[in-house]
């Protein structure tokens, strides 16, 4: 392993050099770099590196990385970097592209724009910095990315390099505005949420296609606008076209949502599912329950939409029990997509478990990976960090390799559920499915708690089936069959006939609910993780070539 590193290391050397020889080549006189997530010590790096060939071009950072005390920390830390932009800087770049190539280093602080860190804000002690925001998207241009295609065209990785293309809808969350989910630390110190007007995000999509000629989209929104289900999606799905679509989403869209996005090409969605446990879900903020998570698992399976989903442990108060108790029904949805894994949550900066800790009792200090990338005291890693731990408990990153759920029996056995999830639906062994023939309900049922493979249901059962596919509350399950039936059923046939569902494993009870779990044939294909519109890496090309151009 120390072997690798030290191999990944003179390689990243070596691109760096080549990568900065290439930026200085262009004559540019400012150079700068977006930040975000974990591009900011290559971003520093970059910077460094021109400012050590070149020290009089100006060096710039931006980007979420550099929002609030991060820009502040940064712009303080590292005095190779001339100039740090907090928050957007879509309205006041020209500006400052202007007052940058007038004056360089010595721009005057009121000469530059709000949220704008300058050297002559070094010598003031600037502790703070304004966090400017864009209101109107329509007025954004389009991106031009022919500078990407043009350096993947030159590239030896080519070949392995399925690419798509990045789209920005909105910025913000809806929701969040109204309910911040408590362990989301993103958009910034600004939940506020704005659209681009679904003419202007069609006009961005058909020019963005016919200029790159790829038909694949990923949408960097953290939330996908309502609004464009009634007029965006429509409008694309009538075009017919071979476009598909990722997007982020509020996890209680309902089918007839969910068939406008598939119709639309929207066949990639990250549904903010994160549990499937009520109380959990009222101790994130999330703003949904359980059944409304499973009914979104089964309605994207039978519209052949692929999803991106986690599964969250590890809340502040939250109680294991929850765990233990989704854990033994996880078996019965075997057969619907399942999430990556069970992951511990993360304490992120602007989060309200960052903005509030004491609130849950939590000390939060940054997580201690920091101390090993910045040469930094702890007092500007804890401005620098966006991700934190809290005192008295492991790190989600656990780098000693300990069990973070040790003594959470009911976690464990989530995790270990969805292990066996994953093996089974990867395998593609496990299904439930029904279709109606003649008037009955054919089941085909291979999960490993099924009683029967293939089984036929009619009668009061189909009936009783079928009003469950809406997840009804139980106590309503006599009026909603009566139009069916014709007539009122007998209350104590009706109590079998759901108690009968329910042993088989077919209708889960949940949240005073009954939750029908078979998908209804027939099934369109699920799109593969290749088909992903953001783009693919083909690792198998890439391990065929030979070592020196990989």
């Amino acid at each position: 392993m120390i072997a690798t590193l030290r191999e990944l290391r003179i390689a990243a050397e070596r691109w760096l050099d080549s990568a900065v020889t290439r930026a200085l080549a262009t004559g540019a006189r400012l150079i700068g770099c977006t930040s975000t997530f974990e591009q900011h010590a290559a971003s520093l790096a970059f910077l460094r590196r021109v400012h050590e060939r070149d020290p009089e071009r100006v060096t710039m950072l931006g980007g979420a990385n550099c929002e609030g005390a991060m820009g502040v920390a940064t712009h303080r830390a590292f005095p190779w970097v001339d100039v740090v932009v907090s928050g957007e800087a879509d309205e006041l770049v020209v500006d400052l592209c202007r007052t940058l190539l007038l004056d360089g280093r010595e721009a005057r602080a009121e000469d530059l724009p709000a949220g704008v860190l300058a050297p002559i804000h070094r010598s003031r002690g600037v502790t703070s910095v304004a966090r400017p925001m864009m209101r109107d998207l329509d007025a954004q241009p389009v991106p031009d990315f022919r500078g990407f295609f043009s350096d993947l065209a030159a590239s030896p990785l080519a070949p392995a390099i399925r690419p798509g293309l990045p789209i920005e809808t909105s910025r913000g969350c809806w929701w969040g505005a109204v309910s911040h989910c408590t362990f989301c630390g993103l958009n910034g110190t600004s939940m506020a949420f704005r659209s681009k007007s679904p003419a202007r995000a069609r006009a961005e999509i058909e020019e963005l296609e016919a200029r790159h000629g790829f038909s694949r989209f990923e949408a960097v929104d953290n939330i996908l606008d309502l609004k464009y289900l009634r007029e965006l999606l429509p409008a694309l799905a009538a075009e017919g076209t071979s476009r598909t679509f990722f997007y982020e989403v509020k996890s209680n869209l309902r089918r007839g949502q969910l068939e406008t996005l598939a119709a639309a090409g929207v066949r990639h969605l990250q549904p903010g599912i994160e549990s499937l446990h009520s109380e959990e879900l009222r101790w994130m903020a999330k703003g949904v329950e359980g059944w409304q998570n499973l009914l979104l698992l089964r309605h994207s399976r039978e519209l052949g939409i692929r999803l991106i989903w986690n599964y969250l442990w590890g809340f502040p108060g939250e109680h294991d029990a929850w765990y233990a108790e989704v854990a033994e029904w996880l078996p019965w949805i075997e057969h619907l997509e399942p999430p990556g894994f069970a992951s511990r949550v993360r304490f992120d900066r602007f989060s309200p478990y960052f903005a509030r800790p004491a609130d849950w009792g939590l000390e939060l200090e940054p997580m201690s990976v920091y101390s090993h990338i910045y040469p930094l005291p702890a007092n500007e890693l804890a401005d620098l960090a966006y991700f934190f731990a809290a005192r008295g408990r492991p790190e989600s990153f656990d780098l000693g390799g300990g069990d973070l759920a040790e003594g959470r029996p009911g976690v464990q056995a989530v995790s270990a559920a969805i292990e066996r999830w994953n093996l089974s639906w990867f395998l593609g062994t496990v299904v439930l499915t029904r279709e109606e023939r003649n008037g009955r309900l054919h089941f085909t049922d291979r999960r490993a708690v099924a009683s029967e493979t293939e089984f036929t249901l009619e009668g009061l059962d189909a009936v009783v089936y079928l009003a469950c596919e809406d997840a009804p509350l139980a106590e309503r399950l006599g009026e909603i069959v009566t139009p069916r039936l014709g007539s009122p059923p007998d209350a104590d046939e009706l109590a079998r006939a759901r108690e009968r569902l329910i042993a088989r494993k077919l209708v889960l009870p949940i949240d005073r609910r009954l939750v029908a779990l078979a998908v209804a044939t027939p099934l369109p294909p699920i799109p593969s993780a290749t088909d992903f519109p953001g783009g693919w890496v083909d690792v198998s090309i890439l391990r065929a070539q030979a070592p020196k151009e990989v």
